[in-house]
């Protein structure tokens, strides 16, 4: 509804940025899946959208929250308090 209105102007330096300082990632969703090319091997996760009329395809039992963390404690850092 909303991805045509010019944010790729403002999200894709800022991915690029993030992802070029090690940030482990979380794409949810085609569109947002796209920048995944901007990420290293392992430090990005993906899962179907959440929106409530596509969760049922995959993104209930995905478990993002828990793969981001466990890469957290891989790469010695702090798991996020979800």
């Amino acid at each position: 509804a909303h991805s045509k209105i010019g944010w790729q102007k403002f999200t894709q330096p800022v991915v690029e940025y993030l992802a070029s300082r090690g940030v482990v990632g979380l794409l949810w969703g085609n569109t947002a899946q796209e920048m995944s090319k901007h990420f290293k091997q392992g430090d990005l996760f993906t899962a179907p959208h959440p929106s409530p009329l596509s969760a049922y395809r995959g993104f209930f039992g995905s478990k993002p929250f828990s793969k981001i963390n466990n890469r957290l404690i891989e790469k010695g850092l702090t798991p996020i308090k979800w």
